[in-house]
């Protein structure tokens, strides 16, 4: 059985990453006697990337139907991910019920919309939290690039593409643009 769905034999596909039917519970849904509140604290960010005129980039493959102009995209085991890769989110979870409790804060990327065979989304980060009632705590997230917001293309290289990703908190509360800009590659 395939994990991405296969629409032509109604085959909604495996795992939160690729099922694409109705669910009763998201993935990382958890019952909790408490309720808490998520904000971000750090501002969108954008990572500019030059290689060498010998790198080669490829072009993704969209949905049928899907306008999109050919992005750069590099193959991840071709680049070397250093710390021009790095970016931080910060985000303020607080505790807005009556109850002390734990919260898992999962950190999701989301490719944009209409990359063939790609993922719905990925989990990249989590951290669990243990606040008072209406306590509030900053976390900090450090993430590479490279690994966080590539992509499986449809041939089954890992890519990163050229891009705004889109990291969401939690069940789809908060969203944070991740702009990648790729220059100097050879198709």
């Amino acid at each position: 059985m395939s994990l991405r769905p296969l629409t032509k034999f109604g085959y909604l596909g495996r795992t939160y990453k690729f099922f694409n039917g109705e669910t009763l519970y998201p993935f990382g849904y958890g019952l909790n006697y408490t309720r808490f509140k998520y904000s971000m604290v750090s501002s969108s960010h954008a990572l500019q990337l030059k290689f060498g005129r010998l790198q080669h980039c490829r072009d993704l493959t969209y949905e049928d139907g899907t306008a999109r102009p050919p992005r750069p995209t590099v193959v991840v085991d071709d680049i070397t991910c250093g710390k021009e890769l790095d970016f931080e989110v910060d985000i303020q979870v607080q505790n807005v019920g009556n109850v002390d409790g734990a919260d898992i804060v999962i950190i999701y990327s989301k490719p944009l919309v209409g990359i063939k065979e790609t993922h719905i989304k990925q989990v990249f980060g989590f951290q669990r939290v243990f606040l008072k009632a209406g306590e509030n705590k900053t976390l900090k997230f450090t993430f590479i690039a490279c690994k966080s917001l590539m992509v499986v293309d449809k041939t089954v290289y890992k890519v990163l593409p050229s891009m705004e990703n889109m990291i969401v908190i939690g069940d789809e509360e908060l969203f944070l643009p991740v702009q990648i800009n790729i220059a100097s590659c050879q198709n």
